[in-house]
């Protein structure tokens, strides 16, 4: 018998219609992949995202998880700014608990380990994932307080999920245990199935790739052209 699927809250700060990036495509399959009655998805707002929303099967919650402060601001300015940034975060974790009950969430999926990340360290009563990027791990290294708190989550979280197997490494740097991570390694959704060889042939045609060297990646199984 197979472990029944519980109902996730993912919240990221990179969501379309946002953007089109990496990341945000990757959190938009994660939810798509998934039962749209087990998945809700908290992103910031963003232009046109109400049609955007309206299209997809599975539910999403809009809010402004984070406010971006002009760095160009006078320096005297500082304090006010953090206390505005304080209101703010407070009003979140409200919001973010508040979600938490209304949708019967049983499990976190945490997109930015920092600062998303912290909700799910300081909301005991939900045990949580995150999803781990390089620049993620990286960065908040090169401040004790932020390590700090990284190991933190790291060490709490059910299970992490990292975007390599550098990133796996990073990880385990930070003291995770190795039997919570699993690797998953980023790739287009364009096809639920293989192209046959007839595609494959029109694609080769049309690019100009007859007797081009292509690698193939064992992970993902997709093709590298080489010159």
């Amino acid at each position: 018998m197979t472990d029944r699927i519980k109902k996730s809250l993912l919240i990221t700060l990179d969501f379309p219609p946002q953007n089109t990036g990496g990341v945000s495509a990757y959190y938009y399959n994660v939810c798509k992949n998934l039962p749209a009655d087990q998945i809700v998805a908290l992103a910031p707002q963003a232009p046109n995202a109400e049609n955007f929303d309206k299209q997809q099967r599975f539910t999403i919650i809009r809010k402004n998880l984070l406010k971006q402060y002009p760095e160009t601001w006078p320096n005297k300015l500082f304090g006010l700014i953090k206390i505005i940034a304080t209101i703010r975060w407070l009003s979140i974790i409200k919001h973010f608990g508040q979600t938490i009950k209304n949708h019967k969430i049983e499990l976190l999926q945490i997109g930015q380990v920092l600062p998303l990340g912290t909700l799910a360290l300081a909301y005991k009563k939900v045990p949580y994932i995150i999803y781990a990027h390089g620049l993620d791990i990286l960065l908040p290294q090169h401040y004790l307080r932020k390590k700090t708190l990284l190991k933190n989550i790291i060490k709490n979280a059910k299970g992490l999920v990292a975007n390599s197997n550098f990133t796996k490494d990073e990880l385990l740097k930070l003291g995770a245990d190795p039997k919570k991570i699993v690797v998953a390694y980023p790739c287009p959704n364009i096809k639920p199935t293989p192209a046959s060889q007839t595609e494959i042939d029109k694609i080769v045609e049309r690019e100009k790739l007859k007797n081009k060297k292509m690698l193939q990646c064992e992970e993902c199984h997709r093709y590298i052209i080489m010159d």
